[in-house]
């Protein structure tokens, strides 16, 4: 009889265990609203993220690094320059900062126009050292 009782709370655990595993993924195919970027020194994790066009993106950025890191998404076709300058903030849609050991979250809505957009560590030197990223936007 105990025997049973174990494999019945099992059984009915079971779903409730596997609804809490999932949720929003930060994967190409998903295009998910709610994404989470750890900001390091430096990188993002993930580097590459996608969305849907043109709808309301709630972005958590955890800065796991020990300075200052930046998430800025440039214009489509945009490739920032060597420094990080001007011409740059020019062609910037979105400039989030997140200091040292915090946790900040965002919203913003998504570029209606489908494709490829290059996301950036704008603090001096960092994208330089590999911090770039990509944002996926679908239809």
């Amino acid at each position: 009889m105990k025997k049973w009782i174990v494999v019945l709370l099992i059984a009915a655990l079971m779903p409730l265990t596997l609804a809490a595993c999932g949720g929003k993924s930060n994967s190409p195919a998903a295009g998910s609203t709610d994404i989470t970027v750890q900001l390091s020194e430096f990188m993002f994790d993930p580097a590459a993220v996608t969305v849907p066009a043109g709808k309301q993106i709630t972005l958590t950025l955890f800065n796991a690094g020990s300075v200052e890191h930046s998430w800025v998404l440039l214009k489509k076709g945009y490739t920032y320059t060597t420094p990080y300058d001007a011409d740059d903030e020019a062609n910037t849609l979105q400039t989030f900062v997140v200091q040292a050991g915090e946790t900040k979250t965002f919203t913003f809505t998504s570029p209606a126009d489908p494709g490829d957009y290059q996301v950036v560590c704008h603090v001096v030197g960092h994208a330089e050292a590999g911090m770039v990223g990509k944002l996926s936007v679908v239809p």
